[in-house]
């Protein structure tokens, strides 16, 4: 814990008064670096949280037990990092004029199966933190429930993935939008209105309210802890 908030004092304050500092004279080199060691150092660690937990004994351990977890833990992320660092350096995925059509579907295929891994491993970090919060619910939740859980952040994951192809096809990110006249699109859009009537049928049954007494939706994870252990707690309006 003390690395994780050491690393907005050590780290995040000086980089933010440097990037801020930065005049407009400053040359693109400059403002790219900046940028490049924020998100790096700070971004894609949450702030060194990826740090502690890689870098923690008891996982270091872990990962040097067997030679498949050696290669896993260590020589993937490397070999990960290094071709990702490769590809931009030396602009193997850069299109020109002359390209032809088979290296421009594989940039799209590769954008997006890229973009697949980015929002899997949201949705995944994102029903580990649901499961979490759920240990502090008095109330028993069914069996099932963690299944169709699941089933919701995949819904997710697909509705960001078709949102974002069609900026892929357009050759546009500010192209990207959600379409409705896309049938995947509509079948995705019911499964997840589906799981949400499931959740607040069964949060009505286990008396986890999505509503606070001031008559205000709220149905964030905290807030139904709030009610579930302090009854007469309000949430902020």
């Amino acid at each position: 814990m003390g690395l994780i908030f050491g690393s907005f004092f050590v780290l995040c304050v000086p980089l933010a008064t440097l990037y801020l500092g930065t005049t407009t004279n400053a040359s693109p080199a400059s403002w790219l670096l900046l940028s490049q060691i924020y998100a790096i150092a700070l971004g894609n660690t949450h702030f060194a949280i990826t740090f502690s937990i890689y870098l923690n004994s008891r996982n270091l351990q872990f990962f040097r037990s067997t030679p498949r977890n050696t290669v896993v833990y260590f020589v993937g992320p490397i070999a990960i990092l290094s071709t990702w660092f490769l590809i931009g350096f030396l602009g193997l995925n850069t299109p020109t004029p002359s390209s032809s059509a088979a290296f421009l579907t594989y940039l799209f295929y590769f954008a997006l199966l890229t973009k697949l891994a980015d929002y899997l491993h949201v949705v995944r970090q994102s029903f580990g933190v649901l499961q979490l919060f759920k240990r502090y619910v008095p109330a028993p939740f069914p069996l099932w429930m963690r299944r169709f859980e699941n089933y919701f952040f995949i819904v997710l994951l697909a509705l960001q993935l078709l949102t974002y192809t069609e900026g892929l096809r357009a050759n546009n990110m500010n192209a990207a939008r959600f379409n409705l006249d896309n049938p995947l699109t509509q079948l995705d859009s019911a499964g997840y209105g589906g799981e949400q009537l499931i959740d607040r049928r069964l949060g009505r049954q286990r008396g986890i309210g999505f509503e606070d007494p001031g008559g205000h939706a709220d149905l964030s994870a905290p807030a139904r802890l709030r009610r579930t252990r302090f009854p007469g707690a309000r949430c902020a309006a």
